[in-house]
């Protein structure tokens, strides 16, 4: 089942997707060899939208939609506490990639697994 899934976008969508064997905006491959699949989305602007179909036989194709946003990065906590007085003590500060769309802070992620096809939004938290 899992070894002929088709990856689809959406008619003037400003990405494409590439695989080990495969670049195109419709693709099919075998997820069965723990392969992935990469939206690359070179030529879009911030706001744009499009639409990633998959199918595979047996299964209906459903949509998952796509939002083109700005890459920010976020710090993983609101603030940093430091030691005072102590002369080796180090402290730092760590961001993680989120993106900027419509004014919000939005967590985001795109995962492909298999033999399960989990294809969506993963956020990270809230």
């Amino acid at each position: 089942m899992f070894t002929s899934v088709r990856l689809r976008l959406s008619a003037g969508a400003p990405a494409v997707i590439q695989s080990l064997r495969d670049t195109g905006t419709d693709v099919v491959m075998d997820f069965t060899q723990g392969r992935s699949a990469t939206l690359t989305a070179k030529d879009a602007q911030a706001g744009q939208q499009a639409t990633l179909y998959v199918s595979a036989p047996g299964i209906a194709e459903f949509p998952v939609p796509i939002h083109f946003v700005d890459p920010i990065f976020v710090p993983d906590y609101p603030e940093v506490r430091l030691v005072s007085g102590a002369s080796n003590y180090t402290s730092s500060v760590s961001y993680h990639m989120a993106a900027y769309d419509g004014g919000q802070i939005v967590e985001f992620g795109l995962t492909v697994q298999a033999p399960g096809l989990t294809v969506g939004a993963c956020p990270r938290r809230s």
